[in-house]
């Protein structure tokens, strides 16, 4: 496990975070082959992960935890997040975006 969270004062979403393109994480073609991505809400943890593999136009989107729909999640400052790697690979480094040139 990993904590991870945004360095900026405005939010990020998963598609623009490089956490994909860096290949900080791993898709799969269903969210027990995927690394996960947790944010807890109050009362649970939003869950999104990767699609990869699959072969459709799912492929590099982030969805939610049952997979059906894409993932609303986003890096919002002042919040954590939990990044649950599986499998054993070697280390990345994520290199996050700056969404705003003028900060």
């Amino acid at each position: 496990m990993n904590f991870i969270g945004t360095c900026y004062p405005v939010a990020v979403t998963l598609p623009n975070s490089e956490l994909a393109s860096d290949e900080v994480v791993r898709g799969g073609k269903n969210s027990t082959l995927a690394d996960k991505l947790l944010r807890w809400v109050g009362d649970k943890y939003q869950v999104a992960w990767l699609v990869d593999g699959t072969g459709t136009q799912w492929d590099k989107t982030w969805v939610n935890e049952s997979g059906a729909g894409v993932s609303t999640m986003q890096f919002f400052p002042g919040s954590g997040y939990i990044l649950m790697i599986r499998g054993d690979y070697p280390q990345k480094v994520w290199t996050y975006p700056n969404p705003d040139p003028n900060l």
